[in-house]
């Protein structure tokens, strides 16, 4: 049985009273990650431009977060408690 939560009313056009909102959410996320992949394919992919003083004043930096150091001109990733170049040891 669909709780009210998962059944909320509808007053959408385009979203009949018959989908349930995880219908709704796996459509629009599917839809997004194409549109995402086809947007990475066609133009890349941008990190945030950082200087090292503004790169060290993140607070908590988390594993896997990745800037391009303007001071260095290289890429950057944080890994273990430490930013390490991508390109160069």
């Amino acid at each position: 049985m669909a709780s009210t939560f998962d059944r909320p009313p509808i007053n959408d056009k385009i979203v009949d009273s018959s989908s349930n909102l995880t219908d709704v959410w796996h459509t629009w996320f599917a839809t997004f990650t194409d549109s995402l992949l086809g947007y990475m394919t066609q133009y890349g992919i941008t990190f945030p431009p950082l200087t090292t003083v503004q790169r060290d004043s993140i607070i908590s930096p988390q594993n896997g977060q990745t800037i391009q150091n303007t001071t260095t001109g290289e890429p950057q990733v944080f890994n273990n408690g430490a930013w390490k170049n991508l390109l160069h040891s």
